[in-house]
């Protein structure tokens, strides 16, 4: 039973998203519903819960393309940001190595993305397949990354969408299909079930894994201070033993005792002696 009547759970939540996305629609033909959860048995949620695809919580799943590189006047002189999937291996992206004209967006499958959108990575070197960033400015893509957009009715699940993305990137990758460089597919971002929290509980939610994950950064920073000093602690000991100042010196001891003692240059001369002694070696001995 929910506590609270008022407060809107996550099946009125994903209602209310796919009425007002159906009614702001300004696609070209028919408006299509997006395909929900397909899933045999899924895990038990909190009540007030429910299961939805990425597909039906965002505005538009999309992808970019790559403008024809032979054309110069698709990237000469452009000042448009172009974003490749290496891009995505950092949190954000707050801007880009390489720039189009804006014919490219209009004779190209090149798109415009605003602020705000999380990029995928559909395939890339090394970890990046399945790597997600935000983007901060307005930018185009390559094919490489799947772009999901929002409108102000789901921009509130847009924290809640990337930890979700972040928190499955494993399991998101092992989806992937093909031989030496696997892919993911836009069909399978658009089909990525989520487990849909109120919108109450998910901003409760953000806030505790961002008091963690700060309490994280602090501890690592730390560790970090702890491990720069244990290597300078430990250069100075080694330093200070080969000084011998590290340990009372035989001389210092042998005062205190009353005894003789050998000095360093004596221990040395004995060293040589012996061993010119029990030289067995052929030819003349060389010191």
């Amino acid at each position: 039973m929910r506590a609270n009547p008022k407060i809107e759970s996550g099946q009125e939540l994903l209602s209310r998203i796919l009425v007002e996305r159906r009614t702001s629609w300004k696609g070209r033909g028919k408006y299509i519903e997006p395909v929900g959860p397909d899933i045999n048995n899924p895990p038990s949620l909190p009540q007030t819960w429910t299961w939805a695809t990425l597909e039906q919580l965002t505005s538009l799943v999309a992808t970019g393309a790559t403008p024809y590189r032979g054309k110069t006047a698709y990237w000469e002189g452009g000042i448009i940001p172009w974003v490749t999937s290496g891009a995505l291996n950092d949190v954000a992206i707050d801007s880009a190595k390489e720039f189009i004209t804006p014919l490219a967006i209009e004779e190209t499958n090149a798109k415009l993305f605003p602020p705000g959108t999380l990029l995928v990575a559909l395939y890339g070197e090394g970890k990046t397949r399945g790597m997600v960033s935000e983007l901060r400015i307005e930018a185009a893509t390559n094919q490489a990354c799947a772009a999901l957009l929002f409108a102000e009715s789901n921009s509130d699940l847009r924290k809640y969408l990337r930890l979700f993305l972040l928190k499955n990137y494993d399991e998101i990758r092992l989806l992937s299909s093909g031989g030496v460089q696997p892919n993911l597919s836009l069909s399978i971002i658009k089909q990525t079930t989520i487990p849909l929290a109120p919108l109450h509980e998910q901003h409760h939610i953000i806030a505790e894994i961002e008091k963690q994950f700060t309490r994280l950064d602090a501890g690592v920073a730390a560790l970090k201070r702890a491990h720069a000093n244990l290597k300078r602690y430990r250069a100075a000991v080694l330093k200070t033993a080969c000084e011998g100042k590290l340990v009372p010196t035989e001389a210092e001891l042998a005062r205190a005792e009353g005894r003789g003692y050998e000095s360093g240059a004596e221990l040395l001369q004995r060293i040589l002696s012996e061993r010119r002694a029990k030289w067995a070696g052929r030819g003349k001995y060389k010191e």
